[in-house]
């Protein structure tokens, strides 16, 4: 039988990611790996690192409020899924989503599956 140690699943709340996580979690019964759910936030738009983003208090809390939600749908979601996952952990990480999943990959090793959304940027939208 095959075994999976770790499977990581990012998410950008896409129904593709959706998708992935519900066959992770079929996956992770049936093989009886551990579950990483992954979450990164992106700003939603870029400025240059000289600005300082303190510089404007109303875009630094409109900042930190939209985080604040990811995080709580990245909460909602991985209470959904742990009722059919025993052993699902959440992750939540702050800039570019490809350095960071990658980043998860290396320090969660050894992981035996990994997802990555490619549905574009629902959760911005």
């Amino acid at each position: 039988m095959i075994t999976l140690e770790h499977i990581l699943v990012a998410t950008d709340f896409s129904a593709c990611s959706n998708e992935a996580l519900d066959y992770a979690l079929h996956l992770g019964q049936k093989l009886k790996g551990r579950l990483t759910l992954l979450h990164v936030f992106e700003s939603p738009f870029f400025y240059p690192a000289e600005i300082s983003i303190g510089a404007y208090p109303e875009v630094y809390q409109w900042l930190q409020d939209f985080k604040q939600e990811e995080i709580k749908r990245l909460n909602a979601l991985a209470d959904q899924a742990g009722k059919r996952a025993s052993r699902l952990n959440r992750s939540s990480k702050r800039g570019f989503p490809l350095l960071k999943s990658s980043e998860q990959r290396r320090k969660s090793a050894p992981t035996s599956l990994f997802s990555e959304p490619m549905a574009g940027r629902d959760s911005h939208t």
